[in-house]
């Protein structure tokens, strides 16, 4: 037994289905019921926090899979909910260097430098391997170059980490 509620019967729903079957409310009971109904959810929709089905889930993400969506579309989905406008808004903490690595322009930027060296090393040759798209003039050091496809290169794991502007080795040779 539900704490509150008790499990009717199949037959007693459909008793009191019939019982109250065309009977009108009063205009004071339907505004009753419409501020309740407004207290409860608030100015959401009225099937907010309706949970869909495993089955239903895995209908909606074959359907949806494989979906091709235009570039225009990404960047209102991504301008949509940035700053203030996020639900995990936290005041700004985030920084510079992080939101330019994670922003549309700077992965489309890796892909086009991956494209254009075949997916390999270009020091080693390498490929099949975890790969990073290397800044050749520094990511810090030079902010006007970093999404200019020729200040770009494709280095395997080991390679980036020999070359001279990898991580804090950039503060002693500039």
């Amino acid at each position: 037994m539900l704490k509150g509620k008790y499990i009717r019967s199949k037959e007693h729903r459909e008793f009191m289905r019939n019982l109250n079957l065309g009977r009108k409310h009063s205009e004071e009971t339907k505004n009753k019921l419409c501020e309740k109904r407004k207290n409860r959810i608030g100015e959401k929709a009225p099937n907010y926090g309706k949970k869909h089905t495993v089955k239903t889930r895995l209908q909606i993400s074959k359907k949806l899979l494989g979906r091709v969506v235009s570039k225009e579309t990404r960047l209102r989905q991504s301008y949509a909910l940035k700053g203030e406008k996020c639900y995990n808004w936290q005041g700004g903490k985030t920084s510079e260097s992080h939101k330019i690595r994670n922003s549309l322009e700077y992965r489309e930027w890796r892909k086009k430098i991956f494209e254009r060296d075949n997916y390999t090393c270009q020091k080693c040759g390498k490929r099949g391997v975890f790969l990073n798209a290397d800044h050749i003039k520094p990511f810090s050091i030079y902010p006007e170059l970093r999404f200019v496809l020729s200040n770009g290169q494709t280095l395997c794991k080991s390679c980036h980490h020999k070359t001279d502007s990898f991580g804090s080795k950039i503060h002693l040779n500039y």
